[in-house]
């Protein structure tokens, strides 16, 4: 079994209307990044790259933050437009993906009941890690054509996803993360 972190920047937040700027993964001995101006082709890449790790680790375990309202909706909906959704869905047997926003707390303030930020999760953990930039500051340099600091800050955040996965399995003594996960996500 594998593990990997995932996270991606987009132009917006709106997968019907926006396009992704970079998709940045990290597995226990590398980080690499899919950032390109024809999405399609970065959508191809990133599903190879998945493709070669199920082949070489028959399961893959992907983390990552706001997985199901946000990230998994938004790939899927882009690997759809690139009819390339088919090639994703015949690796899903073997991977599990994970959401490591639903293992925190619903918060309440003012009316609004919500799951914490990263940041917020940072800061409450007490983990030492770069700022996480904006959403809007990514828009910016993918629509410059900055793209090795769309990559620097997209790698940033993904390995921070995975400093709160660790910290997470450290502070909580959990041996094997994965059934704990699937246990909280059944009550």
């Amino acid at each position: 079994m594998l593990r990997i972190f995932l996270d991606i920047s987009t132009t917006g937040l709106n997968a019907y209307k926006h396009r992704l700027g970079c998709i940045s993964v990290n597995s226990e001995k590398e980080t690499e990044s899919f950032c390109d101006e024809d999405e399609k082709k970065m959508l191809e890449d990133f599903i190879f790259y998945l493709s070669e790790k199920v082949n070489r680790n028959k399961r893959v375990n992907i983390y990552s933050f706001r997985t199901e309202d946000f990230i998994g909706t938004f790939l899927k909906t882009r690997m759809l437009k690139h009819k390339l959704l088919s090639k994703y869905l015949d690796l899903t047997s073997h991977i599990i993906i994970y959401d490591i926003q639903r293992l925190f707390f619903d918060s309440h303030f003012f009316g609004v009941t919500r799951k914490p930020k990263l940041g917020e999760i940072i800061k409450f953990l007490d983990i030492k890690a770069p700022m996480i930039i904006k959403g809007e500051d990514k828009k910016y340099m993918f629509e410059n054509e900055m793209y090795d600091n769309l990559i620097k800050y997209t790698e940033q955040s993904v390995n921070t996803i995975k400093l709160v996965f660790l910290n997470l399995k450290y502070k909580l003594n959990i041996k094997n993360f994965e059934v704990y996960e699937l246990s909280k996500l059944e009550k």
